[in-house]
């Protein structure tokens, strides 16, 4: 047992006496992030987890990275979803006989881990979430009007989407009425979206940090969405219900490629996202995407990312706690500014 922590709650499970500290660690002080006190089962079965990651298993976890189909070759990869990063960041455990290996990861997947580490009993069928009930349940609107054309390539991600659509009693067809397609290095998005012109009811792009350019070539094609890859059933339902109400963006910011902002609410209150030295605001506004519910709406606002997260006023602080420490060292999270005037996006519909 470490010193000092023989009373601490296990951050994963939130029940036994954590026996070991998973820190998130990068190649400057000033770059670390996160920090969990965890079990020995919980850190075990967050081992094991990865493991099925790395090994192209199924976690039977939603939105697990991928690797893809990649091979290991180069120094500078992930060791998770095994995509080229410039500055991997470390997270490595407390004591040397802690059944954990160093592991080199990408800001995504740093995320990631640190998400399950500090909340894992959800996933593991031990809570429920009030909101959204047990996992893999979600609320959302009558979207059976729609149909989905999914263009995706990652098969984890394409398997994602069609589950999704299926328990929310939306078809996949082919020339449906919204286009789902895979942002790629070589342009397949933005070729894609610009062979389709305007047929389709909505273009939603999916991307990771790595496919920033098609993202923006397929927005300026006429790309009306986006979410990130890996993808959440809550961001398909996010994304279909704006494109059932034909939310069509008519000022998107050219940083983060959000709806811009105008004003903000005095209700519903803001959560305000700022971009740290070294992150970009694309990249920001992915991670807080990737990890924020996907049905919860963000913007850019001046020089920073509003989320308006569909929970209650009081839950709110709870919301900011997770989020900040989740993305510590890549963002600063702060309550948004009080304001008189109603918040206006610059979008039609």
């Amino acid at each position: 047992m470490i010193e000092g922590m023989a009373t601490r709650p296990c951050a994963c499970c939130g029940s036994a006496e954590a026996a070991f500290v998973l820190a998130l660690r990068g190649a400057a002080p000033a770059a670390d992030g996160w920090q969990r006190a965890l079990c020995l089962e919980c850190l075990c079965w967050l081992e094991h987890t990865v493991g099925e990651v790395r090994a192209d298993g199924d976690t039977g976890l939603l939105a697990s990275p991928s690797g893809g189909g990649r091979a290991m070759v180069f120094a500078d990869q992930c060791q998770v979803c095994r995509v080229p990063t410039a500055a991997p960041l470390s997270i490595v455990a407390d004591l040397p006989r802690a059944p954990w290996a160093k592991l080199l990861v990408c800001t995504a997947c740093a995320a990631w881990v640190g998400s399950l580490a500090g909340a894992g009993a959800s996933a593991r069928g031990r809570s429920f979430r009030v909101i959204d009930g047990r996992y893999g349940e979600w609320p959302h609107p009558n979207l059976r009007s729609l149909t989905v054309d999914a263009d995706i390539g990652d098969f984890a991600a394409r398997a994602a989407v069609e589950t999704a659509c299926t328990k929310m009693g939306v078809a996949i067809e082919r020339g449906g009425s919204v286009l789902i397609v895979e942002a790629s290095n070589s342009g397949y998005a933005r070729q894609r979206t610009t062979e389709d012109g305007t047929r389709r009811q909505a273009t939603v792009v999916l991307t990771t940090i790595a496919t920033e350019s098609d993202l923006r070539g397929a927005l300026r094609a006429g790309a009306s969405d986006w979410l990130t890859l890996p993808v959440t059933p809550q961001q398909v339902s996010g994304a279909l219900t704006r494109a059932l109400r034909g939310q069509r963006i008519t000022s998107r910011d050219d940083a983060t490629l959000l709806p811009r902002i105008v004003t903000l609410p005095a209700l519903p209150e803001a959560i305000l996202f700022e971009a740290l030295p070294g992150t970009t605001p694309f990249q920001a506004a992915w991670l807080c995407r990737r990890f924020a519910r996907g049905y919860d709406d963000l913007g850019a606002y001046a020089d920073t990312i509003a989320l308006f997260a569909r929970a209650p006023s009081t839950d709110l602080p709870l919301v900011r706690e997770r989020l900040g420490g989740l993305l510590r060292g890549r963002v600063r999270v702060r309550a948004g500014d009080q304001a008189p005037t109603p918040a206006r996006f610059e979008a039609a519909g």
